[in-house]
């Protein structure tokens, strides 16, 4: 299945049906002479990662960043080859830095997809409820949205047509006391999101999704669900 772009400067360059079975969705986002990536999987198709990109930005140099949404394994194991090919910077929230750092197996859930994390050095730690990074053509919002992992974050780009992209990740959760799960913080964080009013959903495992009215009721459906 090739690349699949949600919007001008947001392209789907990885994820299970695309790179490998055990990866979460990765997505290219920017332009020009700038990119950020968000996640990369598990690291075991980072060969079909690494081509997906070069389809959009044939000098992967031009990947600044490699924002991880949360500290799970199938989400970051990758990050060791995508450093190796861009030179890339991390970042991640204050609230998962610890366990990215220290490769921890449980709380990063290594374990389930019988990996062994190394650790991984973070470059920008993002603090507090939000912030901006911006990146080629485009400012990339990111909102701290605990619940799933306490370091859980969304991304956000408003296309300038007026779309707005949220790069939501894993909304569904898993919720398990080794990621130090709180599904009361992950209601309050659900509720955040949809007020974000997203015309585009980019979620980690469960694809993406198009129409504010289809975005709301995903969200929505979980959680009635859990």
């Amino acid at each position: 299945m090739p690349n699949e772009r949600l919007s001008e400067h947001i392209w789907r360059v990885g994820g299970g049906d695309i790179t490998s079975g055990r990866d979460a969705a990765a997505y290219l986002v920017g332009g020009g002479n700038r990119f950020m990536l968000v996640d990369c999987g598990t690291g075991f198709g980072s060969d079909l990662l690494e081509r997906n990109i070069g389809e959009i930005c044939p000098d992967l140099k031009k990947i600044r960043i490699l924002l991880l949404t949360h500290a799970h394994a199938d989400h970051i194991g990758g990050v060791p080859e995508v450093q190796r090919a861009s030179g890339c910077r991390l970042a991640a929230h204050e609230g998962d830095r610890a366990a990215i750092e220290n490769g921890d197996p449980d709380y990063s859930a290594a374990s389930w997809y019988q990996m062994e994390l190394q650790p991984m050095a973070v470059d920008i730690t993002l603090a507090g409820e939000g912030g901006e990074l911006p990146v080629g053509e485009v400012t990339v919002q990111w909102l701290h949205t605990p619940g799933h992992t306490p370091g859980s974050i969304v991304a956000v780009v408003d296309e300038p047509d007026g779309t707005r992209v949220l790069l939501g990740q894993d909304l569904h959760g898993p919720f398990h006391e080794d990621f130090q799960s709180d599904q009361t913080a992950w209601r309050r964080s659900m509720a955040a999101v949809i007020g974000l009013q997203a015309d585009v959903l980019g979620e980690g495992h469960y694809g993406v999704f198009r129409g504010r009215d289809t975005v709301r009721a995903f969200i929505e459906d979980l959680l009635e669900r859990l």
